[in-house]
Formats: structure tokens, C-alpha cells, sequence
């Protein structure tokens, strides 16, 4: 699931969330996928247990931490980054909306809300399809 959705449940689906969501499948297929061999008779997917909890919060964090990690941060940096970039400013964005709510502030909520309104429109027009395919023919 995308962090986006992870974070906020009220945020509307969106195209790059589908795509993000394919990085995680990707990711998790590379690092936990068993193939046969002499020692393993039958292939299998091993568990990612970071993964793998009710808590949405918890997930998110450890999807940040996963993706900071030096393995995978090539084929992110080569193919994903654009998505990630706009997860990191609505998260920012997010966290200024809660700030500002928890303080009854409603100049910063304001500021918050445009932000938010701001950075997703930027990303649907930067993450699309046509960007879908171009990263996937690489």
C-alpha cells in the first residue's frame, strides 16, 4: 500500500499510488521470492515481517526505513523517485495539518490544506500512466 494511504485514509486513490504500490510488489518479490535450488526443492515467498502488522503507522515507518536502505536505492533513485518525492511533501504537508488542527489554528490549517492541494495536484500531473510505462519499457 501506498504511504500516502497508509498514513491518511482519507485521501482520494490516485494513479500514483498504483505505482508505488508496484515498487513495494517489486521490492518484496526481489527480497523475500525463494526460487528453487539444491538446498530449496520448492520455490516459496519467505515472509517480510516489517511488513506484516495491523498497524498502519508502524508499516509506513518501516516502508520509509526500507526505502532508505543502500540496496534498493538504486532502482529507486532510477525509476521511483518522482513518486517518492511527492509521498515526502504530503507527508510534510500532512503533519503540518495536524499541527495546525491540534492548535486550533486555522491560518496554518489553511496553508496546510493548500499545500496538500498544491503538492497532489503536481503529482498527478508528474506521475502518470504514460510515466508508468516509460519507467517499466527501462
Amino acid at each position: 500500500m501506498a504511504l500516502d494511504l497508509l498514513q491518511n485514509n482519507k485521501i482520494t486513490h490516485r494513479y500514483r499510488h498504483d505505482m508505488e504500490s508496484f515498487f513495494y510488489v517489486l521490492c518484496f518479490f526481489c527480497a523475500q521470492f525463494r526460487p528453487i535450488t539444491s538446498d530449496n526443492p520448492k520455490p516459496y515467498f519467505a515472509h517480510l515481517s516489517d511488513w506484516e502488522s495491523d498497524d498502519r503507522t508502524l508499516i509506513s515507518i518501516k516502508k520509509r526505513s526500507f526505502l532508505l536502505d543502500q540496496w534498493i536505492e538504486p532502482l529507486r533513485e532510477d525509476t521511483f523517485d518522482n513518486v517518492f518525492d511527492y509521498s515526502w511533501g504530503l507527508s510534510k504537508a500532512y503533519a503540518k495539518l495536524f499541527i495546525a488542527r491540534r492548535r486550533n489554528d486555522d491560518q496554518k490549517k489553511q496553508l496546510a490544506l493548500e499545500e496538500i492541494r498544491r503538492v497532489n495536484e503536481e503529482a498527478d500531473e508528474a506521475v502518470s500512466y504514460e510515466v508508468f510505462r516509460d519507467i517499466l519499457k527501462r
